[in-house]
């Protein structure tokens, strides 16, 4: 019996942040696990770990989006984009900074390692892609940074843009793995009733 694609896709927008979050989840651990068995100490080079978790979680990603929830996958002047069936996203995904997944860094502090996005990602950005989307299709990025055992991801819209620099996201979506495999949102903290500052002032006598 031929399987159905689009089993898992019942009841979830095809363009829903949940489904890229899904799809990280199910693949994370497996490609640390490939990581740390491939990567060997002295004898690899120094880069290879953030090499192969790139290329295998872009390549994993995308494959699972395409397979479940019918996203497209496209490779176009070297940007690996993924694009959801009614065109209204498109996806890329890079490593992060220091802030991703924090979500209370503020949305300027988020980019990718390099703060750099691709020619390709700029166009449809701009709305005007080679890849027959339309004006309206919303540019999303996720990022990803990991921490000893633990993967912090996010799923963001790209707000504004300085060239192919990002300058803001809106629309954050923070996520901790570990990688046992348990995925855990990441709330903004509120701050509470803070005490009231009372400065304290030297008063010096009239003589």
């Amino acid at each position: 019996m031929k399987k159905n694609k689009t089993a898992k896709a019942v009841g979830v927008k095809h363009g829903d942040a949940n489904v890229i979050k899904q799809a990280v989840e199910e693949v994370a651990r497996l490609i640390e696990e490939g990581i740390r068995y491939a990567v060997k100490e002295e004898h690899s080079p120094p880069n290879a770990s953030g090499v192969l978790r790139s290329v295998n979680l872009i390549t994993e990603v995308r494959h699972k989006l395409s397979e479940e929830h019918g996203w497209t996958s496209k490779n176009s002047r070297g940007a690996s984009i993924s694009i959801s069936p009614e065109k209204e996203k498109a996806l890329i995904i890079r490593s992060g900074n220091k802030y991703t997944g924090n979500p209370n860094a503020s949305a300027d502090q988020v980019s990718t390692n390099n703060r750099k996005i691709s020619k390709t990602a700029r166009a449809i950005h701009d709305g005007q892609s080679e890849l027959a989307l339309t004006g309206g299709t919303e540019l999303q990025i996720l990022l990803y940074r990991c921490d000893k055992d633990e993967m912090r991801i996010e799923i963001s819209t790209i707000n504004e843009l300085d060239g192919e620099t990002i300058k803001s996201l809106s629309n954050r979506e923070c996520y901790t793995i570990d990688l046992g495999g348990r995925i855990t949102k990441n709330e903004r903290s509120t701050i509470g009733e803070q005490e009231p500052i009372v400065e304290e002032i030297e008063v010096k006598r009239k003589i």
